[in-house]
């Protein structure tokens, strides 16, 4: 069986990858969730933290029905490399303006808060994070530069490779730079999603 999202795009490969590491996992963070928690779908006793900037009634609603859940932590803001608030296009849902004139997107925009990752595991005292899993609209790698040291502890990285360049300047070879090391494969998916481990894995080798 295929299982999509509300875009119609194919998770089926993503879904599969965790599956595949779900016996390594209890933390994970899952950022740019919108009304998602394919985490929870397959493990209920996985500690999850949700990131959604977005503010619509459906993702409102959305975080409101997991507050009663222990071990799910929805945070109705997004993330970047430095604490703001900033310009988010709503059309597309991303922060990234090259983002909109690759889609040829209209420029409906709102100011939402952003955090650090870094702050956020401080805060929150997560002595460990098993998985981060990203998919911001080409907003990866600033969601990466903001967990500063801490995202060395981090044995699985997945980001979405839909567009070469990340954030407003920064290119896919600048992540695969960054991370100079380490193993990236292409677990499918569509767009197509990359997983940055140490670990060696069964799927096409990016770096």
């Amino acid at each position: 069986m295929i299982s999509t999202n509300s875009y119609g795009f194919n998770l089926t490969p993503e879904i599969n990858f965790y599956k595949s590491i779900l016996s390594e996992l209890s933390v994970v963070i899952d950022v740019g969730c919108r009304c998602d928690n394919i985490f929870y779908d397959l493990n209920p006793n996985l500690e999850i933290h949700l990131f959604e900037p977005m503010t619509t009634k459906d993702i409102l609603s959305f975080g409101e029905s997991l507050k009663n859940i222990p071990n799910v932590f929805f945070n109705n803001y997004g993330l970047s490399s430095k604490n703001e608030v900033k310009k988010f296009y709503t059309e597309y849902t991303s922060l990234s303006t090259d983002w909109h004139k690759y889609h040829k997107l209209d420029k409906t925009s709102v100011m939402l808060e952003f955090h650090t990752l870094y702050d956020y595991i401080v805060e929150k005292n997560l002595e460990k994070i098993d998985l981060l899993k990203m998919d911001t609209e080409s907003w990866d790698f600033e969601v990466i530069k903001g967990c500063k040291e801490k995202i060395w502890d981090i044995p699985y990285i997945q980001f979405e490779y839909g567009w070469k360049t990340y954030g407003d300047s920064d290119t896919v070879e600048d992540i695969y730079d960054y991370f100079s090391g380490y193993n990236i494969y292409d677990i499918g998916g569509s767009p197509k999603n990359y997983v940055i481990t140490k670990k060696t894995l069964n799927y096409p080798k990016i770096k």
